[in-house]
């Protein structure tokens, strides 16, 4: 079943229903909830994913850092690196900017005091720059570089990114496991599970952080890396963080009404999606254009704008108009980003900090028509954006890993939304929103007598998608008697501790 037929289900068994908008938006959240709460309720077989993913490796070059006048002190906002692109700046994991948010590490300076080791806030790859926050927080809890040195004058010193996280899957609820079940293309490193290490655990051992080698063990972490500007400290509002409007272009994007959201981006990961900015393309040859603050300030960089669109009224086949309720991620379109100067740090099209105003990328994005608008993937929003994992020891290479874990589904938006559950999990659905619906409307004996029916399909669900589970056969005790005795007792099944 769709959405559409989930509720038109609960209102035949309610004998109520009306088409209004409001009504159908409230049972909508209520099958919603019921969904979500059960897909995340146990490990399911069909909610959980395999995500083959792989370590960032060390990075070496050579820099040039010229500390700059500040208010007291000299501090440095940038670093210049010749060999940016092809080494701290290089892209993992399918073009993302692999080395933001890692940890770097400056050797080689005039003055100790200038080594040691630093937070990549931004890699920009369009002027060779790395622009770095301190790794630790000053009394005043500002993580400005300080430099000891004269101002304007160049230092010649090596730097170092090292990987230090694994950041987890976006809809990951539940990390259920972590191991090397590949031998890297170098053939080195083991095979074998990575076994979790509590954080207490991990303190009271004193595990050290740099050292280095084929990961054992790994910890679970959730908070980012130190540094006083976060997606998380920002969240952005439609016509005071940015506005679109249009501006002429051939060609243009199809004529019509779009909405589009904002989210601020920090080290590659999402933040909150802001309220909708709604504008209409009503001439031909026109594309939107994308305007927001400038978020480069007073020596801070690399929070960047993502955004989003929905189709509020679009014509498609037959000349007959449509719409849609949910939005699509224009960040996930890829291209060449060295082709477009407005967005150099990204493969997709995400406004740079710096940027304040920018057209709709048509040179190197063409959208000209509605199949063009079609083939822009959903957005489906991150449930755990700071979920990340430390591996002990850490590892220097590109090496795989692969993860098991619990997932978030999407949330059903449109009537054509159908769960992501076998099709014989849907009557719990149906029957537990209903008793929810009832319980609202105070029909309590109606809302128990459902609530029954959808524990009983519940029992039926338990039966049938938890019960393949790994299985230690064990031997018993000898037995004494004769001879002509089994040794053993029959073998016996159970389960593991952690239930597999």
């Amino acid at each position: 079943m769709n959405l559409k037929e989930m509720r038109d289900f609960v209102g035949n068994i309610l004998d109520y229903t009306p088409d209004v908008n409001a009504y159908n938006e409230e049972l909508n959240r209520i099958i919603n909830e019921v969904y979500l709460e059960f897909f995340v309720s146990q490990p399911w077989y069909f909610s959980q994913k395999t995500l083959d993913t792989y370590t960032i490796p060390d990075a070496t070059a050579p820099g040039t850092i010229t500390p700059a006048a500040g208010a007291n002190s000299f501090f440095i906002q940038s670093i210049d690196c010749a060999t940016l692109n092809t080494t701290i700046g290089q892209r993992y994991n399918g073009g993302q900017m692999g080395h933001e948010g890692s940890i770097l590490q400056i050797t080689g300076a005039s003055t100790d005091s200038n080594n040691g080791l630093y937070v990549i806030d931004k890699i920009d790859r369009a002027t060779d720059k790395i622009f770095v926050s301190k790794m630790a927080n000053r009394s005043d809890n500002r993580q400005l570089v300080t430099w000891d040195g004269p101002a304007g004058v160049a230092q010649n010193v090596t730097l170092s990114a090292q990987s230090r996280f694994l950041r987890l899957p976006k809809d990951c609820v539940q990390l259920l496991d972590v191991g090397i079940r590949n031998i890297p293309e170098g053939g080195t490193g083991g095979i074998g599970e990575i076994y979790n290490l509590t954080r207490r655990n991990d303190e009271r051992y004193s595990l050290r952080q740099d050292i280095t080698g084929t990961p054992t063990e790994y910890v679970m972490y959730d908070q980012a890396p130190n540094g006083m500007q976060d997606h998380t400290h920002f969240i952005p509002r439609a016509n005071h963080d940015f506005f679109v409007d249009t501006v002429s272009n051939t060609p243009g994007w199809p004529q019509g009404t779009y909405s589009f959201k904002m989210a601020y981006q920090w080290q590659t990961i999402e933040g909150p999606l802001s309220d909708e900015v709604t504008i209409t393309i009503n001439e031909a040859n026109t594309i939107p254009r994308f305007n927001s603050r400038n978020t480069a300030k007073f020596g801070f960089r690399g929070l960047n704008k993502r955004f989003y669109v929905r189709y509020d009224s679009l014509t498609g086949y037959n000349s007959t108009l449509f719409s849609e309720n949910y939005y699509r991620d224009l960040a996930m379109i890829p291209f060449n980003v060295l082709t477009n100067a407005g967005s150099a740090n990204v493969d997709g099209f995400i406004q740079n900090d710096g940027e304040t105003q920018t057209p709709w990328p048509q040179a190197n994005i063409s959208i000209t028509t509605v199949d063009d608008l079609l083939a822009i993937p959903r957005h489906k929003a991150p449930i755990n954006s700071r979920g990340r994992i430390r591996l002990h020891p850490r590892t220097t290479t590109e090496l795989p890993i692969r993860l098991r874990y619990v997932s978030y589904p999407m949330i059903l938006v449109d009537d054509h939304d159908s769960p992501e559950t076998p099709i014989d999990t849907h009557r719990y659905i149906v029957y537990k929103s209903t008793a929810e619906a009832l319980f609202k409307h105070n029909n309590d004996a109606q809302s128990a007598f459902y609530l029954q029916k959808a524990e009983k399909e519940l029992q039926k669900i338990e039966e049938r998608y938890l019960t393949q589970r790994s299985a230690f056969y064990v031997k018993q005790s000898f037995r004494s008697g004769p001879l002509r005795l089994k040794p053993f007792r029959t073998l016996t099944k159970t389960t593991g501790a952690d239930g597999s």
